[in-house]
C-alpha cells in the first residue's frame, strides 16, 4: 500500500522575490511530491505567485490591508504600528485566514515570514492545524526593533509546534528551550544550473596591441541600507587607482520602499567619479550567468546577515568571495580557504581583501575550487529538502 500524501500549506506575506521567498520557491520546487503536496497562500500577488503558478503549484491570494502588509520590520517596532484600527484589521484578517486554512485542510501550516508567522500562525492554531515557523530573521535588536523581538520570542513559545532556522546564527537568537531546539536547514541551492560554466574560447586576436579585458567584481542582492552597497562603492573608489581594469557591478533593485537609498547610492557613484567603473544591472533573474562571468563576489552587509544565499551561489559557481564577518556568513565562508572575511562597514578592509584576491589569481582559483566543493558537501537543495521533510514527518507522527 503506498504511503499517504500529506498536504503542506505554505504562507508568506509577500510575493516579492526577496531572500526568504526565493528560498521558499526553491524548497517547494524540490519537494518529494509522492509524499508531500504543496499549496501556497500569499497576502499579495506578484512575481513569486507567478513563478509558483508556472511550476504548477496551487496559489491562493488572500489580500491583507496594504498599510499593514507594507509595514517594514523597523516600522513595526513603533507604537503607531499597534493602533486600534490596525489591530482590528489584523483580527478580521486572521479570521478570514483561519477560514481559508480550514477549507484547504492541510496536514501542516508552514509559515515563511514574520507577518506570516504571526497572522498565519495564529490562524493555523485556531484552525486546529500544527504550525511550523520557518525563521529567516535574527531575533536581535541590531536586526529587529526591541518590541518586535520581545513579541516574536513570546509567540515563539506558544504558536509553532516546530521551528526551522536558516542558520545556526539565526537559531541562537531565538532563545528556544534546549529540549525543543530549532531545526537547522540552510537555504540550499540547486547545483545543476549553478556549477561553473567554462567561458567560450576567445576569438584569435589579430591586433598588435590587444587591450586586456576588464575583470569583474559583482555584488548581488536587494538594494537597501543594511546590504551595504554604499560600502561596496567606497571600496571601489579605493581600488580603482590601483586596479584600473577592474569593473564593479551591482545586481539588484530596491524593494519595500527603499528607493531613496538606491538614489543615494547612485548619487555616490557620481560624487566619487566612478560612472565608468560601477554599473547598476537592476533586478536580474540570470544570477548564475552573471556569477559565471564575474571574477569575485562581494557581500557587504552592515548588519549581521541571517544566512547569505548569494554567497552559496557564488561558491557553487566556483568563485572566491569577500564577505562581511557576522551572522550566518562565517558558517558559509571558510576564511582564507573559500574567501576572505572583513569587518562590517569598513570600505578600506573590503578594498584590501578584494585587491589581495585580484592580485593573486592562483589563490583566487584555489578559493573557487574549495568553495565549489564546500557547496556540494553542505549547501545543496537536496540536503535542505531532506531536513525539512524530516520535520514534517516528525510532526505528522505526533
Amino acid at each position: 500500500m503506498p504511503d499517504p500524501v500529506y498536504k503542506i500549506l505554505y504562507i508568506d506575506h509577500t510575493a516579492q522575490l526577496s531572500g526568504a521567498e526565493l528560498a521558499l520557491l526553491n524548497l517547494i520546487q524540490h519537494l518529494d511530491t509522492s509524499r508531500f503536496a504543496p499549496a501556497v497562500l500569499l497576502f499579495t500577488d506578484g512575481p513569486l505567485a507567478d513563478q509558483l503558478r508556472r511550476a504548477g503549484i496551487p496559489v491562493q491570494i488572500l489580500a491583507l490591508d496594504s498599510e499593514i502588509n507594507n509595514t517594514t520590520r523597523h516600522a513595526a517596532g513603533k507604537s503607531s504600528a499597534l493602533k486600534l484600527g490596525k489591530l482590528f484589521k489584523m483580527l478580521r484578517f486572521i479570521l478570514k485566514l483561519r477560514r481559508a486554512i480550514s477549507e484547504s485542510n492541510p496536514h501542516i501550516v508552514h509559515t515563511n515570514s514574520l507577518k506570516a508567522d504571526i497572522l498565519g500562525g495564529i490562524a493555523g492554531r485556531l484552525a486546529g492545524k500544527p504550525v511550523i515557523w520557518h525563521i529567516h530573521d535574527r531575533f536581535t535588536e541590531d536586526y529587529l526593533p526591541r518590541r518586535v523581538v520581545k513579541i516574536m520570542r513570546r509567540l515563539l513559545r506558544v504558536i509553532p509546534r516546530a521551528v526551522i532556522a536558516n542558520s545556526r546564527a539565526t537559531a541562537e537568537t531565538l532563545l528556544l528551550h534546549p529540549a525543543k531546539p530549532a531545526i537547522i536547514a540552510d537555504p540550499g541551492i540547486d547545483p545543476l544550473p549553478l556549477l561553473p560554466v567554462p567561458p567560450p574560447s576567445p576569438a584569435p586576436d589579430t591586433t598588435v596591441n590587444s587591450v586586456r579585458p576588464s575583470r569583474r567584481v559583482i555584488m548581488v542582492g536587494r538594494i537597501c541600507p543594511w546590504k551595504g552597497q554604499d560600502i561596496f562603492i567606497r571600496a571601489a573608489a579605493l581600488i580603482h587607482p590601483q586596479l584600473p581594469d577592474v569593473r564593479f557591478e551591482i545586481a539588484g533593485s530596491a524593494l519595500f520602499g527603499e528607493h531613496i537609498y538606491e538614489n543615494q547610492v547612485r548619487q555616490l557613484v557620481q560624487t566619487l567619479g566612478l560612472q565608468n567603473v560601477v554599473s547598476f544591472l537592476g533586478f536580474r533573474s540570470d544570477i548564475p550567468e552573471l556569477l559565471s562571468q564575474a571574477d569575485l563576489l562581494v557581500h557587504a552587509s552592515t548588519t549581521p546577515e541571517p544566512f547569505g544565499q548569494v554567497i552559496v551561489q557564488a561558491m557553487a559557481a566556483g568563485k572566491p568571495v569577500v564577505a562581511t564577518r557576522g551572522g550566518g556568513v562565517p558558517e558559509i565562508v571558510l576564511e582564507t580557504k573559500t574567501g576572505l572575511l572583513v569587518p562590517m562597514g569598513d570600505p578600506s578592509a573590503m578594498a584590501a581583501a578584494i585587491i589581495t584576491i585580484m592580485n593573486n589569481p592562483d589563490q583566487a582559483k584555489a578559493m573557487g575550487c574549495a568553495g565549489e566543493l564546500r557547496f556540494i558537501e553542505n549547501f545543496t537543495i537536496q540536503k535542505t529538502v531532506q531536513q525539512v521533510q524530516s520535520a514534517y514527518e516528525s510532526l505528522i507522527r505526533i
